[in-house]
């Protein structure tokens, strides 16, 4: 009667449908770095860090170069950089992945490419960097 048994619509985890979405779309380009709480959809070019507490779903025109920081992602463009996913990481058909990945569960669908390392599983430790960097204050000269 208080459980809830509706499907996910998708999304493997279905607490993570109560965060935002945002979109990036096709023909957009940011360079810098990309933070949110929220799902990620990108379909245009991100040059810089991605990290989300959520889902980053990359589609076939979308392309990461950098890292890529998340609780689970479904890629189908293409990653140059880390790919540090926390629960489960997809690369789709056409999906590419250049770069070291560190995820609790992987899924490979044929057609897809990756080059790099792949730690996985409770062995598969999230790297450090994911944390911010403290800021260094300037010394009075």
């Amino acid at each position: 009667m208080f459980g809830s048994n509706r499907k996910s619509g998708g999304i493997g985890r279905p607490e993570l449908l109560t965060v935002g979405l945002n979109t990036l779309a096709k023909g957009t380009v940011v360079s810098g770095d990309l933070q949110s709480d929220g799902i990620l959809r990108i379909d245009g070019t991100v040059k810089g860090t991605v990290r989300t507490k959520a889902k980053i779903a990359l589609g076939k025109s979308g392309l990461i170069e950098g890292d890529i920081y998340c609780d689970e992602a479904d890629i189908e463009g293409q990653v140059t950089g880390a790919v540090n996913v926390a629960h489960k990481l997809t690369i789709r058909s056409h999906g590419k992945v250049f770069g070291d990945i560190h995820t609790g569960k992987l899924v490979v669908e044929p057609g897809a490419s990756f080059n790099g390392s792949c730690s996985m599983g409770a062995q598969a430790k999230m790297p450090q960097s994911d944390r911010k960097a403290p800021v260094l204050q300037k010394e009075a000269v």
